[in-house]
């Protein structure tokens, strides 16, 4: 029994277009998504380290994160849309002795980081240069769970370039996260260690 062909009478048309300048306000956002937080390498998982990712921020010589080339008290940083910086009276990101407390939030709580840079829209205020927004994950229909060690011994790790000797130190960090429902599709629940 042989089969006829038959014709062709569906087409797909796609008309797309990338505008090559925004157009509409003059603020740059950026988002470093979950994935990249958690798999690309950090010292000690200071995802402040990641920053640099973006164009215009980068660490200045004191380990602190700099944006658009003005000092780092220039743009702040924001949890879930809630002022996260240093001191509830400075906008900085630093402290005295160049301590960076904000990194305290662990990888494994955050979404993704949201960078906003140049003029910040009106929902960002206090800042200079821009705004980085801490976004945290939340709970689901399904519970989720992860642990960790981030082990860090003398033995184990290469010498400095820049050392004749190897440090002595040696740096554990534990944690976790467990998240899932607490009511079917109405409630969840999200916590991190």
């Amino acid at each position: 029994m042989p089969l006829q062909l038959g014709e062709v009478s569906n087409t797909v048309a796609v008309q797309a277009e990338t505008p090559l300048v925004n157009a509409v306000n003059a603020e740059q956002q950026t988002t470093i998504s979950s994935r990249n937080v958690s798999e690309l390498p950090t010292a000690r998982l200071d995802w402040t380290q990641l920053l640099s990712l973006n164009t215009g921020a980068a660490p200045n010589g004191s380990g602190e994160v700099t944006m658009n080339g003005m000092a780092p008290s220039a743009f702040t940083i924001t949890v879930d849309g809630t002022n996260a910086t240093a001191d509830p009276e400075y906008s900085t990101l630093s402290l005295p002795s160049n301590f960076n407390t904000i990194n305290v939030i662990s990888p494994d709580a955050i979404q993704e980081l949201s960078v906003t840079k140049g003029i910040a829209p009106a929902e960002i205020a206090g800042t200079m240069t821009g705004n980085v927004n801490v976004i945290t994950k939340g709970g689901t229909n399904q519970f989720h769970a992860g642990v960790f060690e981030n082990n860090q011994v003398a033995a184990y790790n290469a010498r400095n370039s820049l050392l004749a000797s190897k440090t002595g130190d040696t740096f554990n960090q534990y944690g976790g996260s467990f998240g899932g429902p607490i009511i079917h599709d109405k409630l969840f629940f999200f916590s991190d260690l």
